[in-house]
């Protein structure tokens, strides 16, 4: 970004100590460097936000550009809805565990006995 030598960096450093003195000029410094590091910190998150966002707008652009992904979507629902009303539908009444208990207690024929085995 910029292009600052070992030559301008010492040119700073000497007028800052002319300017500042010896005794206030380590104070100084001190806080540029954290002035730069927040600086620095604020560019950083800023820039990855940007980033994700532009992934996002891209993402949600082939989205809507993709004709597959939108009869996906409409298969999905069609499948939510059939999976619902076949979770319904299936649930075997509470009054019967099995067919066949079922048939007796509506007073169908009764279960074929079983015939013991002579002795």
């Amino acid at each position: 970004m910029f292009d600052i030598g070992f030559w301008e960096l010492v040119l700073v450093f000497v007028i800052a100590l002319v300017v500042l003195g010896p005794e206030r000029l380590p104070g100084a410094a001190r806080q540029v460097g954290q002035w730069v590091r927040r600086i620095r910190g604020l560019a950083y998150v800023a820039q990855q936000e940007l980033e994700r966002e532009l992934k996002i707008s891209e993402l949600r652009q082939q989205l809507k550009e993709n004709p597959e992904a939108q009869q996906l979507r409409a298969l999905r629902s069609e499948l939510q809805s059939l999976d619902a009303f076949s979770a319904r539908s299936i649930q075997p009444p509470a009054s019967a565990a099995t067919p066949l208990e079922a048939a007796v207690e509506a007073g169908g024929p009764s279960p074929p006995k079983t015939q013991d085995p002579p002795p």
